[in-house]
């Protein structure tokens, strides 16, 4: 018989995290394994990986349920933050809870509730596992890769049975399985990062102490042949390595370095600036990024940073520093603009949320967007072509790994804990080929290389579609609320039975120019000229239709003859096509009271309860079939502007040199 007394004494402390399930299994069996081979069946890895992304107390109590099944009972001692495990066989339960109700202990037996003792714990769907070809590393050592970039991922190896990690590791991810480079004097090489322009490769390193750190170059990491292109020595490995144009930038806690490279990749000049040390206690790497016009940014200061621009050889105090936290290693530029789009933080529910910031670098004006979904220590980069990638800290499993965010149609893609199993994602990248490869870690194996089949098609299929959601500031940066700004008000096309509502005035047929650009704002007027062919005579004649276009919103009017009326409205719900009206539209179609957003609309004509209306007006998706009805929106566009007659006898005057006024030839 158990010693009750000892076993409350030598309870198991658990914290309580969401999504740490697994860790809690693993503690389990760190204590209890040897006694209770029972807990290494892999029944428990199943749970393990269906309650990852559910609250830790839900966990839990799945772990007790299923050792119930096996003939344990598992009791929580603590009625506060944390759990204190006692593990008592099936045949003691009496007796051990009379004891504990005699020392007037804590005692709460950890099932899951409507499920009887004995039972298994109810299954959850874990969600879709990502279809991958799957590679380990079978050899003696242990490996830990801490970057990925180009055809190569960097980190660390030892023997398997020491302690402390020895030197220096790439794996060739173009291998399948990759092939590891072991080296015996690279000590804590890591930050690996890729320049397709420049075809070469950098990373950092420390010497055996770890206090002195270098930059390193190479064209080929798999021979471990690394140049040295900087005499600095660093404050430990360099952590901030960003390549701009032809050139590598290196930051430390006092240091910004410029290496100008040639053309063949060699070094041609280092300039470096030493930079005041940060006032608070920590020693903050520099970060460094660039915006679209190839100027380059950086700072040092862990809060409220003072920015230095460098622009043509100069560098000059910028005219604002970064607000709060921010810190300019978690920002990409925004291709061909002034801007940037970093990582910032505002008040959330219950923590901070961390966001999608872009800012102009000139103007200080910005746009903010929630990430719902992911955690905290988010880091941003660009992943391929118009794709940025978002990727958490991976601690809290009930967060998404990772997202993908397309900067132009605002398409988001989760990558989230199940789709590999129980394993934490670890790094994602894409080679030069265009293979995505992820790096994922299993207990006791090690790294596991993924190569997903079908990465974007899985990602669509298996979440629901999302966009980002950008919202304005009003504020000028750094001087930002520590709140986000309100929601953008909706665009609606409102259809009824006899009237279309625009910006909340009613309106009644027949529309007119001049009507609708009360409310929507300006128009620009497109003349088309095509032909069309008769359906008696098959002749063709030609003809010039005229246009009136609302870009923001993503509507376009058909003028009919008398050159005031608008004959047809359409809305643009799809991205294809070479159309005049230059947007999508980013709104809800209301049918009475039902509502359809913009990329459903295909199903327009057969909800649509209004016959009358659809003999009356017509709806043209500008991608799709024809549909009839009402419509109205609201717009962001603002002020009046007339328009008539005049405006288009301009237009046929001017032609395509108005400004204002354009002339298209139809296909």
């Amino acid at each position: 018989m158990l010693n009750f007394a000892e076993q409350i004494a030598d309870a198991l402390d658990i914290l309580k995290f969401d999504g740490a399930v697994q860790d809690t299994l693993a503690e389990l069996r760190g204590k209890w394994g040897a006694q209770v081979p029972a807990l290494l069946d892999e029944r428990f890895d199943a749970v393990g990986v269906q309650y990852m992304k559910l609250s830790h107390e839900k966990g839990a109590a799945a772990l007790g349920q299923e050792l119930s099944a096996f003939g344990w009972a598992l009791y929580n001692l603590d009625d506060e933050d944390e759990y204190l495990f006692a593990l008592i066989p099936e045949e003691e339960r009496s007796e051990w809870e009379r004891y504990c109700k005699k020392q007037g202990q804590y005692c709460h037996l950890m099932k899951q509730q409507g499920r009887k003792w004995g039972d298994h714990a109810k299954e959850q769907d874990p969600g879709k596992l990502m279809p991958c070809e799957e590679y380990i590393l079978q050899d003696e050592y242990d490996y830990f890769f801490n970057s990925l970039a180009g055809d190569f991922a960097a980190g660390e190896w030892k023997n398997q049975d020491a302690e402390e990690w020895k030197n220096g590791c790439v794996a060739d991810l173009r291998q399948r399985p990759p092939q590891v480079t072991r080296a015996h004097s690279l000590p804590h090489l890591g930050c690996l990062t890729y320049s397709a322009e420049n075809g070469l490769y950098a990373a950092s390193r420390a010497a055996g102490s770890g206090t002195i750190g270098r930059a390193l170059l190479s064209k080929n990491p798999a021979t471990l042949n690394w140049a040295e292109p900087s005499p600095i020595g660093y404050d430990g490995p360099p952590q901030t390595l960003c390549w701009a144009d032809h050139s590598l930038w290196v930051g430390d806690p006092t240091n910004a370095t410029r290496i100008e490279l040639t053309d063949r990749g060699t070094c041609q000049d280092v300039k470096n600036w030493t930079l005041p040390e940060d006032g608070w206690s920590t020693k903050y790497h520099c970060g460094i990024t660039t915006d679209g016009l190839g100027r380059v940014y950086f700072s040092n200061e862990w809060y409220k940073g003072q920015i230095y621009r460098w622009e043509n050889g100069k560098v000059t105090k910028h005219t604002f520093s970064l607000d709060g936290y921010d810190h300019l290693s978690k920002a990409v530029p925004v291709p061909g603009t002034g801007r940037i789009t970093m990582i910032h933080a505002v008040s959330g529910k219950g923590r901070m949320e961390e966001c999608l910031l872009e800012l102009d670098m000139d103007t200080g004006r910005c746009r903010i967007a929630p990430l719902p979904g992911m955690g905290e220590g988010l880091k941003l980069r660009w992943f391929t072509g118009d794709w940025l990638l978002v990727q958490g800290n991976g601690e809290i499993l009930s967060d998404d790994f990772a997202q993908l965010i397309n900067r132009n149609t605002r398409e988001v893609l989760r990558i989230r804990p199940g789709m590999f199993g129980g394993e934490n994602m670890q790094h994602i990248g894409i080679l030069t080929d265009g293979t995505v490869v992820i790096v994922t870690r299993r207990d006791r194996v090690g790294p596991v290389f993924r190569y997903p089949i079908d990465f974007w098609g899985f990602l669509r299929t298996a979440n629901k579609p999302k966009k980002l959601e950008w919202r304005e500031y009003k504020e000028v940066y750094p001087n930002l609320p520590i709140f986000l700004p309100p929601k953008a008000t909706e665009q609606k096309i409102i259809l009824k039975k006899d009237s279309l509502t625009i910006l909340g005035a009613v309106f009644t047929p027949p529309f007119t120019l001049s009507q609708l650009a009360e409310k929507l704002g300006p128009a620009r007027i497109v003349l088309q000229n095509g032909t069309r062919k008769s359906p008696i005579t098959g002749r063709e004649s030609p003809y010039t239709q005229a246009l009136a276009l609302w870009d923001e919103l993503g509507l376009q009017g058909w003028l009919d003859e008398d050159e005031q009326t608008i004959k047809t409205l359409g809305v643009r719900v799809a991205a294809q096509g070479e159309y005049a009206v230059r947007q999508t539209f980013d709104g809800t179609v209301w049918i009475g009271v039902q509502g359809l957003p913009g990329g459903q609309l295909e199903g327009f004509r057969r909800i649509c309860p209004y016959p009358q209306i659809r003999r009356l007006y017509r709806l043209y998706p500008l991608a799709g079939s024809c549909f009839r009805g009402a419509v109205s929106a609201e717009s962001k566009a603002g002020g009046p502007l007339r328009h008539g007659a005049d405006q288009l006898e301009r237009a046929r005057a001017k032609g395509s040199e108005s400004a204002e006024i354009q002339v298209i030839q139809a296909d």
